[in-house]
This record gives structure tokens, C-alpha cells and sequence, in this order.
């Protein structure tokens, strides 16, 4: 049967895994009215010795661990930091290459206008500057010193786009002359009358042509005329035919136009040759007649 105690005072607590009397059921209550709330000096003191050496080393060990943690979480805090303005400095170079590269673009394309409208102004003067080097070394001259103080990331950026462009433009330059040595190649395979050598031919008009255009069609012209002279000459040979009489006539008056317009007009003996030619039809066809 239960039983009710009151007015007990406990003097001491031990903490067992079992009471000694495992069958009772004991209900503690405390009363609101009583005496202060115990301190945790107060609540030590009234363990055993060997009880608050237990806790003691339990909030040691706590405390040691909870330092060991803050040292740890400062440290994480320091590195953090320490991350936070590595990323902001890289974000300042980041934004620092792009405004310079955007300099460069700026300044390149300048540059660029204003080789172009000195172009226009004065070509002849960019022409003669470019034969002595003068417009080149100013134009390295001014990319060195927009390399000078870039970014060495956006330097060899740059240096790269370079030979890249470069390599593409020899290719394409191959690419036109080996173009350029076919068509020349037919054109002297055609001249075969002429006599010259097929190589030799090739040479001498790629020259004509890289010194000036309208050089290199005079000179055409004429060895095609030369060429067809030849021929009409070598199917005269099969006909027994020979140089005499009124083929002579009739070549000796395109040559003495031609010299005419050689003198008045200031030009060479091969290109008043073709003036005549195109100019007066008549004669070198009454030449091409005489030849038949």
C-alpha cells in the first residue's frame, strides 16, 4: 500500500544503473514556496569529491573541445577572408584586362582611321614612305608602344592572333601565286613562236606584271603579234613562200607609223606598235594580207 512522506530532507543522492529496492515507485514533488535556487557552486559542493572530479574533467574535456573549435572556426573565418579578397583582386584585374584590351580596340581602330584618311590625302607620299621603309617602322614603332604597357596575358594574346593572321595571309598569298604561275604558264605556252624558253617566258611576265599592269598587257600584246607574225611566217616557209616584195611594203608602213606616234606621243616602240594596231586596222590587216 502507498505510503506518503513529508517533511523529508535529502542529504544525499547516489547515482546507481539499479535501486536497492527496484519494486518501488517513488514520486518527489517540491514545493514553490522554499528556499533561493542553488547555485552551480552550490550543486558542486554537495557532490562527493570523486563525483565532482567526473564533472569537472566532462567540462574540461567540453571546454577544451569548444576552444579547439572557436581557434578552427577563426581560423576558416581568417582563410575565408583571405579568399574573399583574392577573388575581389582577381575580379580587379579581370575588369582592368578587359578595359585595356578595350583601350587597345579603341586606340587600334584610331589608328587605323587615321592611316586611312592620310592615305586618301596623300598617296603618293604613303607610297614613297613605303618604298623606304619609313611607314612600316612608324607603324611598328606605334604598336610597341600600344604593347608596351598591356597586360602580358592580353599581349600574348594579341601576338597570337598575329601569326595566326600571319600564316593565313602566306597561305593566301601561295595560294595567288600559284594561281597567278598557271594562268601565266597557259598564256606562255600560247607564245611558243616567240621562242623563248617556257620557264624564261613565265619569269619575264610575272615581272611585267608585279612592276606595273598596263606594262605587262603592252608587253603581252606585243608578243602576241610577234607571235602571230611568227606563225604566219612559218606557214609561208611550209608554202614556199619567203620575206619579199609587198609583205616588207606593207610591215615598213606600220612601222613607220609607229614610229610617228612613238615621237609625237611620247611613248615606247612596242606600245605604238599596238596603237597602230588598234588605231589603224587597216595597215596591219594590208600586212596580213601580204602574207598570204
Amino acid at each position: 500500500m502507498a505510503k506518503k512522506l513529508t517533511n523529508l530532507k535529502i542529504t544525499k543522492v547516489s547515482l546507481v544503473d539499479e535501486g536497492a529496492c527496484s519494486a518501488a515507485h517513488i514520486t518527489l514533488f517540491k514545493q514553490k514556496k522554499g528556499g533561493s535556487e542553488m547555485t552551480f557552486e552550490e550543486m558542486m559542493e554537495s557532490l562527493s569529491e570523486e563525483q565532482q572530479a567526473i564533472i569537472k574533467a566532462k567540462f574540461d574535456a567540453q571546454n577544451e573541445e569548444l576552444e579547439k573549435a572557436k581557434e578552427e572556426c577563426s581560423e576558416k573565418e581568417q582563410e575565408l577572408e583571405e579568399a574573399k579578397k583574392a577573388f575581389s583582386e582577381k575580379e580587379e584585374e579581370l575588369e582592368k584586362v578587359k578595359q585595356e584590351k578595350k583601350d587597345l580596340e579603341t586606340k587600334a581602330s584610331e589608328t587605323e582611321e587615321e592611316e586611312e584618311a592620310e592615305a586618301e590625302d596623300d598617296d603618293l607620299a604613303i607610297e614613297a614612305d613605303s618604298e623606304d621603309g619609313v611607314t612600316k617602322a612608324k607603324k611598328e614603332l606605334t604598336e610597341e608602344e600600344i604593347l608596351k604597357n598591356v597586360d602580358p596575358a592580353v599581349r600574348e594574346m594579341i601576338q597570337k592572333a598575329k601569326s595566326e593572321a600571319e600564316v593565313h595571309k602566306q597561305a593566301v598569298l601561295k595560294m595567288k601565286e600559284e594561281k597567278e604561275i598557271a594562268e601565266v604558264t597557259e598564256i606562255a605556252k600560247s607564245l611558243s613562236g616567240v621562242g623563248t624558253e617556257e620557264t624564261q617566258m613565265v619569269s619575264m611576265l610575272r615581272k611585267a606584271k608585279s612592276l606595273d599592269v598596263e606594262l605587262y598587257a603592252e608587253v603581252l600584246k606585243a608578243l602576241q603579234v610577234a607571235n602571230n607574225i611568227i606563225a604566219d611566217s612559218e606557214l609561208l616557209k611550209e608554202k614556199g613562200q619567203s620575206f619579199a616584195g609587198n609583205d616588207v611594203d606593207a610591215w615598213s608602213k606600220v612601222d613607220a607609223k609607229a614610229d610617228e606616234i612613238a615621237k609625237t606621243r611620247g611613248v615606247s616602240k612596242a606600245k605604238a606598235t599596238n596603237i597602230v594596231i588598234d588605231e589603224f586596222p587597216e595597215l596591219y590587216q594590208a600586212y596580213l594580207d601580204s602574207l598570204r
